[in-house]
């Protein structure tokens, strides 16, 4: 197995992680992949279909007016497996989900399903590194983070809408 490989994780790998009730409740079933939202349909809460972002599953979401039924948790992972921490700029390839991954184990129990989902938000809205993020510039994406991550977390039905302080001191 070549160090990309052993970064990047299964889809299989991150839900076997996540309880099984859950992710049986947001798999959705094996469909042929969907055209492009057209002119005649409509999204049910009147979004702009030129505002939202096409999923591989066929699903459409818009990270800035994320509703709930939005969420599909292949489209999650895939986009967290897919996407490179600190802009691609390390000597080996490190996945959002394999950071994850990685967090969830260094953590106490408690902490571990907050790991797990922390970086969630980045499958719609990008992994900006922290001087980027933190940036007076951008103080709107960390707003538009936290409401994404709320809306993602009641999705999951997880015990909390918000990050415990704990964890976000151990994030790297």
């Amino acid at each position: 197995m070549s160090s990309t490989q052993a970064r990047t994780p299964s889809v299989a790998a991150w839900k076997a992680l996540v309880p099984e009730a859950v992710v049986q409740e947001l798999t959705p079933p094996e469909t042929s992949r969907t055209p492009r939202m057209g002119p005649k349909e409509s999204d049910p809460y009147g979004r702009d279909p030129k505002q939202g972002l096409k999923m591989l599953s066929g699903k459409m979401v818009w990270p800035m007016d994320f509703r709930e039924d939005d969420f599909v948790l292949d489209d999650v992972i895939l986009g967290m497996s897919r996407q490179f921490r600190f802009l691609g700029q390390t000597t080996e390839p490190v996945s959002v989900l394999w950071h994850s991954l990685c967090l969830s184990h260094l953590v106490d129990q408690p902490l571990q399903l907050a790991a797990l989902v922390h970086d969630m938000t980045e499958a719609y809205l990008v992994d900006l590194p922290r001087p980027i993020k933190n940036h007076p510039e951008f103080a709107f994406l960390k707003k538009a983070e936290d409401k994404l991550f709320r809306g993602m977390a009641k999705a999951l039905k997880l015990p909390f809408t918000t990050l415990p302080e704990d964890l976000i001191k151990s994030d790297i």
